[in-house]
């Protein structure tokens, strides 16, 4: 079967042996511009006065953003708010835009001119989250479980507090936007150290699910404290189209945008497969290899015990933070008993963590042409030129009659194989 696979800002073919099927999400287009979905979400909003009428009782505003690695359409959604904002009565000197970095690095005046169609100097303030940098923290207290809350001080002393995003399947959160902006989007390390590590980090991949999910409960606490005013988040298709849009209350409106998105990425597959060839879905996903691991979540939920995982990520940007974790151990066991230990830290041990995971039980094949063979195999990866070399691996490893699944956005994808227990159980 010959497939498409989304490779940078490109897709490359490959004649996949033995298929048993392409994974892809429910096919939604577009019913109008995606400035018209958002607009009508704004006015529209679920649990909340319009924005424009919140407005009117605070002296200033913060709009949480995210940063280049999430493919949302934030400057439309900006624009949004920014006409409620002043339509309340605020003025640009009132306003800041606060890049929710999490622990990735700063956007440089370029990336946030492409992003979010402005500049640095414009007269809305405009910066980065810095989750290393303590004197810019505001303590709001511990969760119920103990988690401590540090956000950036611009953003929790703010009278005003809107977030913006994308509601899309994560494989620890269950469902990425809303509370994330906030948690671990504009949160300090100490906060960060503790969500991202056990025990509320789930162990294993967890794509679409939210109930009995510590990592989101913990978020969507740790967002409740801070005291969201009102969110706009967008679903999105496969090509990253705005399909549809929620904005209003943090958790109201949040769950109606999880109940749409499920709707679109939740795939029955009849059973799984002995090779899985996933792709993060293209640029952004696959900006670095640590974005890129995002694609093995829905790859270890649809491969058998002991078999191979491709996975074609072009890695503009290298690799990410947490190389050195895995170049300095002796086996992918070291880091996973390292980061049951040690927890996550700032050099990124959790990605470390999750690539080991799938190493345990599965070999990992890097479809690349950016990263160098030694670099990979120093990481205990298994490097490939291409997708039919990597082919060729996986056969000379499982035998010619492997089956194969094919994972074009397996960022997002939801598997749910057929029968299996708990099946119907994660609905929101």
């Amino acid at each position: 079967m010959i497939v498409d696979i989304p490779y940078g800002m490109r897709r490359i073919k490959a004649d996949i042996p033995n298929c048993l099927g392409v994974l892809e999400p429910a096919s939604y287009r577009p019913s109008k511009k995606e400035e018209e979905i958002i607009e009508e979400a704004v006015f529209n909003p679920i649990g909340t006065k319009r924005l424009k009428e919140i407005a009117v009782n605070g002296k200033n505003a913060v709009i949480v953003v995210n940063d280049l690695t999430r493919p949302d359409p934030a400057e439309i959604m900006v624009k949004s708010v920014l006409d409620e904002l002043w339509q309340g009565g605020l003025k640009n000197q009132d306003i800041t835009i606060v890049i929710a970095t999490g622990n990735h690095r700063p956007m440089n005046e370029e990336e946030i001119k492409e992003k979010l169609g402005i500049s640095t100097n414009n007269q809305i303030k405009c910066l980065n989250h810095d989750c290393m940098d303590p004197s810019n923290m505001k303590y709001f207290g511990r969760t119920k479980r103990g988690m401590p809350v540090y956000v950036n001080k611009i953003v929790g002393s703010a009278d005003i507090k809107i977030v913006t995003g994308l509601i899309m399947p994560h494989q620890s959160a269950g469902f990425s936007g809303g509370r994330k902006s906030i948690v671990p989007g504009v949160s300090g390390i100490e906060t960060l150290k503790i969500h991202h590590s056990f025990p509320i980090r789930p162990i294993e991949p967890i794509m679409g699910e939210i109930i009995d999910n510590p990592f989101h409960e913990e978020a969507m606490e740790g967002a409740r404290m801070v005291g969201v005013d009102f969110m706009v988040n967008t679903i999105q298709n496969e090509r990253h189209e705005v399909i549809y849009a929620v904005a209003g209350d943090l958790e109201e409106a949040y769950y109606k945008g999880v109940e749409y998105s499920r709707k679109i990425w939740e795939v029955e597959i009849a059973r799984k497969a002995d090779v899985v060839v996933t792709s993060p879905g293209g640029y952004p996903r696959d900006i670095d290899l640590h974005q890129a691991q995002k694609a093995l979540a829905s790859a270890e939920l649809t491969v058998k015990s002991n078999g191979v995982i491709i996975l074609v990520a072009e890695c503009r940007e290298g690799i990410g933070k947490f190389a050195d974790i895995l170049r300095n151990a002796n086996t992918p066991l070291d880091v996973v008993e390292m980061f049951k230990r040690e927890g996550y830290t700032k050099k990124a041990t959790s990605k470390a963590f999750m690539f080991a995971r799938a190493m345990l039980d599965h070999m990992i094949i890097i479809v690349n042409d950016v990263l160098t063979k030694d670099t990979l195999e120093s990481m205990f990866f298994i490097p490939a030129g291409s997708v039919e070399e990597a082919i060729n691996i996986a056969l000379k490893e499982m035998g010619k009659d492997a089956e194969f699944l094919v994972l074009p956005s397996g960022s997002e994808i939801i598997p749910k194989v057929k029968g299996s227990v708990g099946d119907g159980e994660n609905q929101c």
